[in-house]
């Protein structure tokens, strides 16, 4: 199956308006072609924030907290580096491809 190329120029304009759906999107491509690059342009040109996360450096614990014990119940700490609260931002999952199954 061969999976289309396009320009920088075009995955930025892409970007653009799939955000406007606000629906997931992946973007596959060899390393060092500019994908992260392209998503922070995109947020910055927006004012927007991007939470950066690079999957391939976390195990499945970093992304589910920590347990801890309240109310005689085990709830898990939501890792400091997701978002808080729900605003216009994107939260860039980076590297998804190269991320252990259990990430």
């Amino acid at each position: 199956m061969h999976t289309p190329s396009y320009p920088p120029s075009a995955i930025k304009e892409m970007l653009q308006e799939l955000l406007v759906c606000d629906m997931p999107i992946f973007i596959h491509g060899s390393p060092g072609i500019g994908k992260s690059y392209i998503v922070n342009e995109v947020a910055n040109m927006r004012g927007w924030e991007i939470i950066d996360i690079r999957l391939s450096q976390l195990d499945a614990i970093d992304l589910r907290g920590i347990p801890t014990i309240k109310d005689e119940e085990t709830i898990w700490m939501t890792p400091v580096f997701l978002p808080k609260v729900k605003k216009e931002g994107i939260l860039f999952l980076d590297e998804l491809n190269a991320a252990p199954p259990s990430v």
